[in-house]
């Protein structure tokens, strides 16, 4: 019995030494949860603005009979990096295509748009 009593009165110390440990790490953490959360949902909301803008732009160059290459070149290349970390995370491959796909098309576009061709 002074077996058990000894025993569990070490393992509620050790416990309580590892929440201590755990709320001291937590506290020197300058991020938390809910401001990592903020700013996430601020990038998915950044996102659909730039989506936004990027269509309006297009459709009004569209109409205009404008160039549409600086806001194409924009978004493809905004497309391609936002794909490469989707896919090194998921490892799916559709990330990987359209990485690349994306990346390709900013290049060329770049290119294009830089030589006038």
């Amino acid at each position: 019995m002074k077996l058990q009593r000894k025993l569990c009165k070490i393992l509620c110390e050790v416990i309580t030494v590892d929440k201590r440990e755990i709320l001291e790490k937590a506290q020197k953490e300058s991020d938390d949860e809910g401001l990592q959360n903020a700013r996430n949902k601020g990038r998915a909301w950044g996102v659909l603005a730039f989506t936004a803008v990027y269509v309006i732009i297009t459709i009004f160059n569209y109409i205009k009979n404008n160039p549409n290459d600086v806001p194409s070149i924009l978004f493809m290349a905004y497309l391609a990096a936002e794909s490469i970390p989707e896919f090194i995370f998921t490892k799916k491959k559709i990330f990987l295509f359209t990485s690349v796909c994306a990346g390709i098309s900013a290049i060329l576009n770049l290119i294009y748009y830089m030589t006038g061709a």
